[in-house]
């Protein structure tokens, strides 16, 4: 897939700050943005959430539970890619979907990009739920059910 880098920077700036405010809330997340120079946070408070980490029940919101984050980039990176596949240029057509050309359009399978893009979407949301417990809240999110078969 031949990728618009305008496009995908308006997925960008849609979905980064919604999914940091629904995980950090909205004063953490200003704070955050704000301590970021290259796009990390400076303050050790904020890596501790920001770099992958690993650890056995967290906080008292479970108990017995391993988690494992990919880190905040990651995570991002994850819900963003999953909406761009899953709002792809492909158009809906009488054949299916089509990747517009000049005249007509090529026939496609979005099967496993979808599949794929699904796959990121509940590793992100381990990588939320890994974060948020580790801040001491209890927000969670639910992986999406794999119905493409």
């Amino acid at each position: 897939m031949c990728v618009d880098g305008n496009r995908l920077q308006l997925f960008i700036a849609r979905y980064e700050q919604e999914y940091l405010i629904k995980l950090l809330g909205c004063d953490l997340t200003a704070l955050l943005l704000t301590d970021l120079v290259d796009g990390v946070p400076q303050d050790p408070e904020y890596l501790e959430f920001f770099n992958p980490f690993c650890s056995d029940s967290v906080n008292s919101c479970c108990s017995h539970v391993i988690y494992d984050s990919k880190g905040l980039k990651d995570m991002l990176t994850g819900f963003i890619y999953y909406h761009f596949v899953h709002n792809s240029h492909a158009m809906q057509s009488q054949t299916g979907l089509v990747v517009p050309t000049s005249q007509t359009g090529e026939k496609v399978s979005y099967v496993n990009n979808e599949a794929d893009a699904d796959q990121r979407y509940n590793e992100s949301v381990q990588t939320f739920n890994a974060i948020s417990a580790k801040l001491g809240n209890c927000n969670k999110m639910s992986v999406k059910a794999w119905d493409f078969i």
